[in-house]
């Protein structure tokens, strides 16, 4: 899994801009610190946001289908496939061809820079554009078969270069993780600093997008608000 961010973009001597004003020296946390922290905060924004914002370049996704169709919806936001395989009821996999019987439509340019749709799918071809069908299915050669993790689809998944607001996410909770000392601040819904009174946001959802947990943090929940991805239905 490549990493959205690195240490050395914490480090004072950084120029890069998601971690503008985050720094870190080497005593506030060390590398391998910095490392986890980083990992584990840019799970926490792909929960958030519903999304995949780092890539993963060999993924193994097991899907059910549990629709007659010829378009299999990806649970994840794909840039390439390089196998599809279907299980049969005994559990046995058959590995398709990869021409002539499949295409993958991605919601990722191709640079997986921007979003250019909303979800991602793999589409059988059909005969009357030269399809050759799937391989020792039971059933219309040109549906996906029907059952429990069905078919498997290994491919590269997630954002080929992170969206710049996903990296923002993540610094600002890697550096409020290391930065904020006080046990007291972190369960404190309100305090007093140079005579004015500082009200944090309360625990719950978060204010822009109901359907998401809040951060705690403004920013970050604004930005998580606008990069959530809707569930397809049925994935």
């Amino acid at each position: 899994m490549a990493a959205i961010l690195t240490t050395a973009n914490f480090r004072p001597e950084s120029t890069a801009e998601p971690c503008r004003q985050l720094e870190l020296s080497l005593t506030q946390a060390d590398d391998v610190d910095l490392a986890a922290a980083i990992d584990r905060y840019t799970r926490r924004v792909d929960d958030l946001a519903n999304d995949q914002f780092e890539a993963i370049a060999t993924d193994v996704m097991e899907l059910d289908v549990w629709i007659w169709s010829d378009s299999l919806p990806l649970p994840k936001r794909t840039t390439a496939i390089t196998t599809v395989k279907t299980r049969d009821f005994a559990g046995n996999l058959t590995t398709q061809a990869s021409s002539g019987v499949y295409r993958l439509n991605s919601s990722l340019s191709v640079a997986g820079d921007r979003p250019t749709g909303d979800f991602d799918s793999v589409e059988l071809l059909p005969s009357a554009l030269g399809g050759a069908g799937l391989a020792v299915v039971v059933g219309s050669p040109f549906t996906w078969p029907y059952g429990a993790q069905a078919v498997q689809v290994t491919g590269v998944t997630g954002w080929t270069v992170p969206h710049p607001d996903a990296q923002r996410a993540v610094a600002l909770l890697v550096w409020n993780h290391f930065t904020t000392s006080n046990a007291a601040l972190r369960r404190a819904r309100s305090a007093s600093a140079g005579g004015e009174q500082i009200v944090f946001m309360a625990d719950g959802r978060n204010p822009y997008n109901d359907k998401i947990a809040s951060s705690g943090l403004p920013e970050v929940d604004e930005i998580v608000a606008e990069l959530y991805r809707d569930n397809f239905a049925g994935v």
